[in-house]
């Protein structure tokens, strides 16, 4: 692996304690009425894991040393890279491997709700029912067929909907291969093969947006994809940047991998880095895109503008299951009112002043930003408290993100649903 910077080394890191956080969770919220008999099993692994947060506390110098101004020492990141972010991923999978069998939880019913609101059947009128299989990353999973396409969710992202982006992994590529223009335009792109596997993300990105994008970078840093970031990365980038979305934070992640790809030991294909050096291939595909994914359906400029001021909302702890109205929009509503007949009936306009429902899609965007711009923050805290008071903080910040997008996303569906109820009496009403 090349030489890292500090920027993509604070994602690594966080990765690293979220997953640990995760497992911690699972061991803590076993039913042990259910199952009494493996308390002395769960005490065990419960002394392992605290071992493990021990030993990555005990590198605390080290970690913090990535939050000052200076250049990454080669010492620092071949110590992180190679020994200490190793170590205790191992570790933390060893304990994942040991609790999944025994984990209570099952599908957020949230999920469904997540990936009903994409509308894969109007963008496919005769898509295959897709299923979201919980899964321990283990078990072959079921093959995907004409009829059925399988999505696997590892268990401990049941109840996480950050990781809900990467669930139309085997849709997109579905769809690329059975939407005839999209398919016959790209077996005329000199692309490296498999072509689809270029494509895919593309797709991802135009239903899911910015979300998507921090999803696939992040875990193709940490499976150190060389194909991913350099030929699939610049063109999600420069897709984010024509669907006019702009954030400082995805903006300093792109180029963190900007400055990874220019190390001289980065590894990626010839053929790859020879086709997405070229600006033209880019515009070609994000063209593609755009012409087989209609905006009704895509993630938008609007789109963002909605997840930015759901964000707002997040940072102060509320829920964000609806839409603050935004104050050019009262200001257009006040002259609508204003040039009304006196007969004509109000209740439309009234209705506009109200929040609008978010959509599952904006809140887990909403919570994907909010985590980029925060993570470092709950990082640096967690090293410079006394333990374990700055791990039960960090721990308590990741896990509320999840309660807040979960319950978010259940009471939008309540709001959407009423909305829709009285919109329909006001109709009945008028007439």
């Amino acid at each position: 692996m090349p030489q890292m910077n500090k920027t993509l080394l604070k994602r690594l890191l966080f990765e690293l304690v979220e997953d640990l956080v995760r497992v911690e969770h699972q061991i803590e919220t076993i039913d042990l009425t259910v199952q009494p008999s493996i308390k002395p099993y769960l005490s065990a692994l419960q002394t392992q894991l605290e071992g493990t947060k021990a030993d990555l506390f005990s590198q605390r110098n080290s970690l913090l040393a990535l939050f000052d101004e200076s250049p990454t020492e080669d010492n620092l990141a071949d110590t992180l890279l190679q020994d200490v972010f190793p170590a205790i991923r191992k570790r933390t999978e060893a304990l994942a491997n040991a609790i999944d069998p025994l984990s209570q939880n099952t599908l957020a019913p949230e999920v469904e709700l997540f990936m009903g609101n994409l509308h894969l059947n109007k963008l496919l009128p005769e898509a295959p029912t897709l299923v979201v299989l919980p899964s321990n990353g283990e078990a072959a999973p079921i093959p995907s067929s004409e009829d059925l396409i399988v999505e696997p969710l590892n268990i401990r992202s049941l109840e996480t909907p950050l990781h809900w982006v990467g669930l139309l992994q085997q849709f997109s590529k579905f769809f690329c291969n059975k939407t005839l223009q999209l398919y016959a335009l790209l077996e005329d792109m000199h692309l490296p093969e498999p072509k689809i596997n270029y494509v895919a993300p593309l797709i991802s990105l135009r239903l899911l947006g910015p979300a998507y994008y921090s999803y696939y970078v992040i875990q193709a840093i940490l499976k150190d994809d060389g194909d991913a970031l350099w030929g699939v990365e610049p063109v999600l980038f420069q897709g984010l940047n024509r669907f006019g979305i702009v954030n400082k934070d995805l903006v300093i992640l792109h180029q963190a991998v900007e400055r990874l790809r220019q190390q001289p030991h980065f590894t990626a294909p010839e053929e790859t880095v020879q086709i997405f050096g070229k600006d033209d291939i880019k515009d070609e595909l994000l063209r593609l895109v755009e012409k087989v994914i209609p905006e009704r359906l895509a993630f938008t400029e609007k789109s963002f503008s909605r997840v930015s001021a759901l964000q707002e909302r997040l940072a102060n702890g509320v829920l964000i299951s609806a839409i603050p109205s935004l104050d050019n929009q009262a200001e257009q509503l006040r002259e609508h009112l204003n040039q009304l007949d006196e007969e004509a009936t109000i209740y439309p306009l009234l209705n506009q002043l109200g929040e609008a429902a978010a959509t599952p899609r904006e809140i887990i965007n909403a919570g994907w930003m909010f985590k980029l711009d925060n993570a470092f923050h709950w990082l640096y805290s967690a090293l410079i408290t006394e333990q374990p008071i700055g791990w039960a903080v960090l721990k308590q910040n990741i896990l509320e993100l999840d309660i807040n997008l979960l319950k978010s996303i259940e009471t939008s569906e309540v709001h959407r649903v009423l909305s829709h109820q009285e919109a329909e009496q006001h109709m009945l009403v008028e007439r």
